[in-house]
């Protein structure tokens, strides 16, 4: 009779179907990295935090930036290049750096809500002044469409925050005493 063990085993990722990083893979990484991390792809980020790119650009900069693939780019020879170039990284990615980013960024959304909310203001005024009085189901509609104008907006700059708080955290992970605890302990 043969027993079936019912124990979990302990996890070992090199029995999984990924293969473990090498060296190439890991350069690689580093170099994806710091093409998503741009300057301007930062401001575009902020910009667009709805948009299907956003959310595509910081999920591929998450799985870079996984425990696995920092410990392997602080390993090597090219560990002490790598752990300057992930600091950079953290430093670019920091409070001090991206705060200025997002007011910049939710700058243009507040001022892009005064344009519309003017447009809507001048639209309802002309809309009272040439309604049918028996009839205000369009003065409503316009009211109920500006409602939503305005909550799409507050909806943007929540995620306008969102976005600036995942980079902020990703550049926590890389600050420099993080970065020198890892290189420490490869």
């Amino acid at each position: 009779m043969s027993t079936i063990n019912s124990q979990r085993s302990a996890y070992n990722p090199f029995l999984q179907n990924e293969q473990p990083p090498n060296g190439a893979r890991v350069g690689q990484s580093l170099t994806d990295l710091k093409a998503l991390l741009t300057q301007d792809n930062i401001d575009r980020l902020l910009r667009n935090p709805d948009a299907a790119e956003t959310t595509k650009t910081l999920g591929k900069i998450r799985d870079l930036l996984t425990p696995e693939n920092l410990n392997a780019l602080l390993r090597g020879p090219d560990a002490k290049a790598n752990a300057k170039t992930l600091m950079d990284l953290g430093t670019q990615l920091g409070e001090n750096t991206i705060n200025p980013r997002l007011n910049a960024a939710t700058g243009e959304l507040a001022k892009a809500v005064r344009e519309e909310n003017e447009n809507r203001r001048n639209d309802l005024l002309y809309q009272i002044a040439t309604a049918d009085p028996d009839n205000d189901t369009a003065m409503w509609d316009a009211i109920s469409n500006w409602q939503q104008s305005i909550s799409k907006f507050q909806k943007r700059g929540q995620q306008c925050k969102a976005t600036a708080n995942t980079f902020t955290e990703i550049g926590s992970r890389l600050s420099k005493s993080n970065i020198n605890v890892r290189l420490g302990s490869s």
